[in-house]
């Protein structure tokens, strides 16, 4: 299935910051979470030995001082009504229960008010036994007016606008706040996050928002319309899958013992090539250091 720009930047939302995901887990949802010292972005593969194969749009992991896993946190952004989910997500939340031997749920990012309320809908596995998921529609999303609370939590003040951006009251206050939260990020994330906000935006909206003075004098090179959407989602894309592919190349080293420094970890984890890592992972089998991994490259 095609995937949109929305879809692929709400992951990517999630991606860059993880802690997104407890936090709102516990402001929207009053979830009590068990006590966590580290979180990662886990593999995504929910299969197991399986013909088909199931995969989610992210799974946050969040683990104790010892480092065993004390909670999954499977992430799925939903766009529209979809019925073959109902069958699918019971089948991420079991096997990955079964993998990472911890508590497990799915948070379904759902933008649109009725797609929330259809995701909302519980799901009948057999007589007597129903699951249901945890949504985070519009009405679960804070809404954030204030500049000061949208810089410190920018990624909240994109949703927050997202959500709420087209509200009469609220819309300008929230778009505002959203716009000064963009300072935290660098261009490309900025540009992704305005596009966002705008394709959210009612007619009304939108122009209020490209009228902004502050926009317009921080951002002065950047066109809301005019992005290329299919090559920026293609690159969203392609940059989700060589991180998934770099976390696979840290097993590898460390399966086979090789150290590496605080700097290196960091320039894996960060390459966005995925040629690059490509090459990493052929060399990571018969490498002895890291440094013979990195040579040249």
């Amino acid at each position: 299935m095609p995937i949109s720009m929305e879809h692929a930047g709400l992951v990517e939302m999630f991606r860059t910051n993880p802690r997104l995901v407890p936090q709102l887990l516990e402001a929207s949802f009053g979830v009590e979470l068990p006590a966590w010292e580290t979180i990662t972005v886990a593999e995504a593969e929910l299969d197991q030995l399986a013909p088909i194969e199931f995969r989610a749009d992210l799974v946050v992991e969040l683990a104790g001082a010892t480092g065993s896993p004390q909670l999954s946190a499977i992430l799925e952004v939903q766009l529209r009504p979809d019925e073959d989910k109902p069958f699918t997500w019971p089948v991420y939340m079991t096997v990955d229960r079964s993998r990472r031997r911890c508590e497990v749920l799915l948070l379904v990012i759902a933008p649109d008010p009725a797609v929330a309320a259809w995701a909302r809908r519980p799901i009948r596995i057999g007589p007597g036994n129903q699951l249901r998921v945890h949504v985070l529609g519009p009405a679960e999303i804070p809404t954030i007016t204030d500049p000061a609370v949208g810089v410190a939590n920018p990624q909240l003040a994109i949703l927050s606008a997202m959500a709420h951006g087209n509200e009469p009251e609220v819309g300008l206050p929230v778009l505002r706040a959203a716009v000064a939260a963009l300072d935290t990020f660098d261009n490309p994330d900025a540009t992704l996050y305005l596009h966002l906000i705008h394709r959210a935006l009612g007619e009304p909206m939108r122009r209020a928002l490209n009228e902004e003075t502050m926009l317009r004098d921080r951002y002065p090179d950047i066109d809301i319309t005019a992005l290329d959407l299919p090559e920026f989602v293609y690159d969203l894309v392609h940059r989700g899958e060589a991180r998934g592919e770099a976390r696979a190349l840290l097993k590898i080293l460390a399966h086979r013992g090789v150290a590496l420094t605080a700097e290196q970890r960091q320039r894996i984890e960060g390459c966005d090539d995925r040629a690059q890592i490509d090459a990493w992972v052929e060399r990571a089998f018969t490498a002895s250091s890291a440094d013979e991994l990195l040579a040249g490259s």
